[in-house]
Order: structure tokens, then sequence, then C-alpha cells
């Protein structure tokens, strides 16, 4: 499979970055998750991984909702989140997808009039995602995909796990990834909550 197959502006794009087709690694996720399966997937962070659940993202958002993301990428540190929101800028700039930030160093108030013009990728670290969503910032009525790496991090974290736990008691069925590489104690607790049915992949 290759990436026009998915959108032909976004395979020029990608060919312009010299990315021409999914490695097998890439290939085995996609083919999971169209399936319809929740992932949970022991692999490392890496540019292979997070252009996978980006182009999985992109199928998953189709259409512009006012405060009601497709998508949701939760991620347990600032830098992280405007890495991916820069990788999706750049990566989608020929596409009409709209991919925003919710984090905590930055305006609440502008981060929510930002989701409210239309976006259909947020992503943020659990505190502001969880702050947002009590203030009514977004809706999860229309959430397709919620995904969440670096789960180990976020089991470490009492205030992210506890975030990401009330969350994921109000979302509708969607599907769900989660990216770990180091199994955490508390992991098998909140998994039970947060994507209780899954297939693991590792690799």
């Amino acid at each position: 499979m290759n990436f026009e197959e998915i959108n032909e502006q976004l395979g020029f794009t990608l060919t312009e970055e010299s990315i021409e087709a999914f490695s097998e690694n890439q290939l085995t996720i996609f083919k999971k998750v169209k399936s319809g399966k929740s992932i949970l997937l022991n692999s490392p962070i890496s540019s292979e991984i997070d252009l996978v659940l980006e182009l999985i993202s992109f199928s998953k958002a189709p259409d512009q909702l006012e405060g009601s993301p497709r998508v949701l990428w939760l991620t347990p540190t600032i830098d992280r989140a405007h890495q991916l929101l820069k990788q999706f800028k750049i990566r989608f700039r020929k596409t009409e997808i709209t991919p925003e930030l919710a984090v905590n160093k930055g305006k609440m108030i502008e981060q929510r009039n930002l989701i409210f013009d239309g976006c259909e990728i947020l992503i943020g670290n659990p505190k502001r995602i969880i702050e947002l969503y009590n203030q009514n910032g977004f809706h999860v009525n229309q959430l397709k995909l919620l995904i969440i790496d670096d789960f180990e991090s976020i089991c470490k974290d009492i205030a992210a796990s506890t975030a990401i736990r009330r969350l994921a008691e109000s979302l509708p069925p969607c599907q769900r990834i989660i990216q770990f590489q180091k199994e955490h104690s508390r992991q098998k607790e909140i998994l039970e909550i947060v994507c209780p049915f899954y297939e693991e992949i590792v690799i």
C-alpha cells in the first residue's frame, strides 16, 4: 500500500520526505487498526511509529465539526505534544485536516477557541485535556480514536493517570491505541478503565 491510496495530496507531501510506502511494521499496525481493533502497542516511540499513527489519525478524521475532534492524542510531556503538532502541520499541510494543541503552557481560553473553530485532531497532555473537557472546551461525542503514547510515564504520574481515567469513563465507543515500551506496575489496573479490550502488538 502506498500513501496516495489514503490521500493523493498526503502522498505528494510524504514523497517530498522520500517516504513512499509503509514499512512492514507500519503495515502490520495499520491493518490491525483498520480492522476496528483497539491496540496495545509494545514499541519504543520512533519516527516510524509516529508516522503510522498520524496516518491512522488522518483516516479517522475526514470532517470538521465545531468543538468535536475525531482523534484525541494524549502524551505526557508538553515538548512531545509540540513535536507531534509540528509533524502533523508539515505532513498534512496540503490536506484539509486541522490539528490543534491543548497543553498547560498556553492560555486555555485561546486553546478552547481554536478547538471550537473546528479541529479534527486534538493533541495534548492529560492535565490540560481534562481541564478543557471539564469546562466544556470540547465534546467527545464524535470521537473515533484515542491514542496515548509513553503510557508508562503516564502510569507513573498520579495526576496524569487520574485525568486519563476520568476522561476514559466519559468516552463513547471508539478505538484506542496505547503505546508503551516498558510495562509499569499500575498498567493493568489503568488499562481496565482506559482500554479493557485490546490486541497486543510487539514491534
